[in-house]
């Protein structure tokens, strides 16, 4: 998996951690706050699974994948925004078909951090 993939899935994890959370503040219109506290030492699980269908020779066959893995996030306040680095701490990949299920090694992936910022309105950079 690329980089660019995890930092995709990163970004949708904090925009969701960012819309469950609430303001930090009272309501100012669409403006909405969010501390460095409030970030900081969070933890989450992502679980995803997709179905793949796949024909070749007239033959077809079905099979899943899955992914599991629990991101870690660091936050502080930075200039009015706050400052984000998140990695996973852990991360299980398997590819199941009727015949045998396949995990490979993570190791790889985990432990990059990916940095950025959030913005007062939810907004991730």
């Amino acid at each position: 998996m690329n980089s660019q993939l995890s930092g995709a899935v990163m970004v949708f994890t904090v925009a969701l951690l960012a819309g469950s959370l609430g303001p930090a503040t009272p309501w100012q219109g669409s403006a909405v706050g969010y501390s460095a506290s409030q970030l900081d030492c969070a933890q989450f699980l992502e679980i995803g699974e997709s179905k793949i269908l796949t024909e070749a020779g007239g033959r077809i066959r079905n099979q899943t994948s899955t992914r599991r893995g629990v991101w870690q996030f660091r936050a502080a306040a930075l200039n009015g925004y706050v400052g984000l680095e998140g990695w996973l701490d852990s991360l299980v990949l398997t590819r199941r078909s009727p015949e045998t299920a396949i995990s490979p090694d993570t190791d790889g992936l985990l432990g990059g951090r990916y940095r950025g910022t959030l913005g007062r309105t939810g907004i991730y950079t």
